[in-house]
């Protein structure tokens, strides 16, 4: 059950982070049909005539994470460590 609970909260706080992303148009949401390549970079997903919302899974995990992580974090210092040296940028 605490399991259960866990991934549902973990899922409502993943949604609320791109309802924040979104609604401060740091990532766009764009017509289906749209053939122009604006803003390829903020894209996470597009909607339909009913509007209903399509999101592309990884760049959206993606955005989350990146919203997520605290400036500095291990994780974003982690991304900076080159193979060759090992060492932290």
């Amino acid at each position: 059950m605490a399991q259960r609970t866990t991934k549902a909260l973990e899922a409502i706080r993943f949604l609320d982070v791109l309802r924040e992303l979104i609604g401060t148009d740091r990532k766009v949401l764009i017509p289906k049909n749209d053939i122009t390549n604006d803003l390829p970079e903020r894209r996470i997903g597009w909607t339909d005539a009913n509007k209903q919302v399509y999101l592309m899974p990884d760049m959206s995990r993606q955005a989350v994470e990146e919203a997520r992580a605290p400036t500095g974090s291990a994780r974003s210092a982690r991304r900076r460590c080159t193979p060759s040296s090992r060492a932290w940028a």
